[in-house]
C-alpha cells in the first residue's frame, strides 16, 4: 500500500468518525518504513455534523 493510499484511508476513517482534523499538513504526518501512516496533533480538530451534502437547498449546513 502507498502512502498517498493510506492518506485516504485516514480521511474516510475521519469522516466515518465525523471529525474534521483542521490542520492537515505534511509535518502533521508520521511515515513509517512499512508504508504506514499516523496522523497526530488533532489539537484544532472539530466534531462535526455532517448532513446529506446532495440536497443543495439554503437549509443545507455543515456545522461545527
Amino acid at each position: 500500500m502507498t502512502y498517498a493510499k493510506n492518506v485516504i484511508i485516514i480521511g474516510c476513517h475521519l469522516e466515518k468518525k465525523q471529525i474534521a482534523h483542521l490542520d492537515l499538513k505534511s509535518s502533521n504526518l508520521l511515515l513509517f518504513p512499512n508504508k504506514r501512516i499516523k496522523l497526530i496533533d488533532f489539537g484544532i480538530s472539530k466534531k462535526v455534523n455532517i448532513v446529506d451534502l446532495t440536497d443543495m437547498s439554503e437549509e443545507t449546513k455543515v456545522t461545527f
